[in-house]
């Protein structure tokens, strides 16, 4: 498994530990409301965090693309409103602070690449 993939599926895990569901329900294909906003959760911060494209975190979750880029637009516009949204953001990131060194490591790879 790649860094890159391997770093996706412990934010994957994250979310999972916070929400108490096993990643294994996020992948499916249920669409319980609970489900749903884990998999939103991931999508923003796996995108916010890691900078990894569209299509490799959705593919970690078995979603494609435009799904993904829904997701993050969704908790985006939600966390400016929505007191619950924005609650379980901050205490995602509050509780993991593991999810600053993958942003400095993204960071930092993104700027030795270009």
């Amino acid at each position: 498994m790649s860094d890159e993939k391997q770093t996706l599926n412990t934010v994957l895990y994250m979310v999972c530990t916070y929400y108490g569901i096993e990643p294994d329900d996020v992948k499916g294909k249920d669409r319980s409301r609970h489900l749903v906003i884990a998999r939103q959760m991931y999508s923003n911060l796996a995108r916010v965090y890691t900078r990894s494209t569209w299509k490799l975190i959705g593919s970690i979750i078995n979603r494609d693309h435009s799904t993904i880029i829904y997701s993050y637009g969704q908790v985006k516009s939600l966390a400016t409103f929505d007191k619950k949204t924005a609650y379980d953001l901050r205490s995602i990131v509050q509780l993991n602070p593991e999810l600053n060194n993958i942003l400095c490591y993204t960071q930092n790879h993104y700027l030795v690449e270009q």
